[in-house]
């Protein structure tokens, strides 16, 4: 999904809680497989949690 809005966009996708700017929350009707898939793409560009 980030890869497909970054390439529309042209524009890396960012998040406050990883890159103290852009998008604080994601508001989505996820199950439980969609949310899984979610945290890991987040963890993916979380450095931090190395």
């Amino acid at each position: 999904l980030f890869e497909v809005i970054e390439n529309l966009s042209k524009q890396p996708v960012k998040f406050y809680h990883i890159n103290n700017t852009s998008c604080e929350c994601i508001l989505r009707d996820l199950d439980a497989g969609q949310a899984k898939e979610l945290g890991l793409a987040l963890a993916k560009r979380d450095y931090s949690k190395d």
